[in-house]
């Protein structure tokens, strides 16, 4: 029986009633999926930048985020259909070491 999906007819539910045991969504991400971390380096980024545009006189310069070898690093093995697992091993480590570098200076922006 293939998955039905029923509306209701007021405005108030803004998604799919899923009534078939079987069925369930497809954009599910695992913890452990690149994307993620990708996502969460992009975001510690983001909040480098805010930080980093408020205190703008009290810094020489801007802390290094190494944002263009982790797009690169990350566009690498995204690109692959089926990475091997060395391959997605080694970039996880790299996504969780630009995060972890992007922390720490948002720590020191901070204090």
């Amino acid at each position: 029986m293939p998955c039905e999906l029923f509306y209701h007819t007021s405005h108030l539910l803004k998604h799919p009633l899923i009534l078939d045991a079987t069925c369930a969504p497809i954009d599910i991400s695992y913890p452990t999926d690149l994307g993620i971390l990708n996502q969460a380096r992009k975001q510690t980024e983001r909040i480098i930048d805010s930080l980093s545009e408020q205190i703008k006189g009290r810094l020489d310069k801007k802390p290094r985020t190494y944002r263009e070898l982790a797009i690169k690093d990350y566009i690498v093995v995204a690109k692959k259909s089926r990475p091997r697992h060395k391959q997605r091993s080694k970039a996880i480590k790299r996504q969780l070491q630009y995060i972890k570098i992007n922390l720490s200076h948002i720590q020191g922006l901070i204090s």
